[in-house]
């Protein structure tokens, strides 16, 4: 088991060799999947995130919500606290913490009421381990969920086997451009 700087250097690496066309293709089809998933179109209730440049894209996923009349909600930060605050066709949005975008005037909604939750990661594993990037932001916002995680990845994001540490999350699922990797 390789430790969990050395994969995240790795990661990044690949990440970062994506280009912009093949990283959109790759991107729209991980979200055409996730939206065909049960657990989204059962859900009223819809926690994602605001995608940077090198992330799996939310953007469909967003409309979609809106399309279904979803509630949406995304990652803010306040006092280095981490909460979903609601996000919808108006809300203005602001670069926070670490340049990732979040609401302006957030609506704040409890983690409780939510019932699936996208999330973006370095990689996963088949028993949804989540390798983030090492601030435990997304540990944090999961620990009180009790809905249905499912991991946003580029099939090489994919791998066997990731180490864990007791305050790690797990996903209930992980899909990538050619389908779900652990269901």
């Amino acid at each position: 088991m390789r430790a969990k700087d050395t994969v995240r250097t790795e990661m990044k690496r690949k990440r970062n060799a994506l280009g912009a066309v093949e990283k959109d293709a790759l991107s729209e089809q991980t979200q055409r999947l996730a939206i065909s998933a049960t657990a989204f179109i059962e859900a009223k209730k819809v926690a994602s995130y605001i995608s940077t440049a090198k992330e799996v894209s939310t953007a469909i996923i967003h409309s979609e919500c809106q399309r279904l009349s979803k509630l949406l909600v995304v990652p803010y930060e306040s006092n280095r606290c981490y909460h979903f605050a609601n996000m919808d066709e108006h809300t203005i949005l602001t670069e926070g913490s670490f340049g990732i975008y979040e609401p302006a005037s957030p609506q704040l909604v409890k983690t409780t009421e939510l019932d699936v939750a996208f999330v973006p990661g370095l990689a996963f594993d088949r028993d949804g381990r989540r390798l983030g990037h090492g601030a435990g932001i997304f540990d944090e916002l999961l620990k009180e969920f009790t809905g249905i995680r499912i991991g946003l990845a580029f099939a090489f994001q994919c791998v066997e086997e990731l180490p864990e540490d007791p305050h790690d999350i797990r996903m209930d699922c992980v899909v990538n451009e050619n389908g779900f990797f652990k269901e």
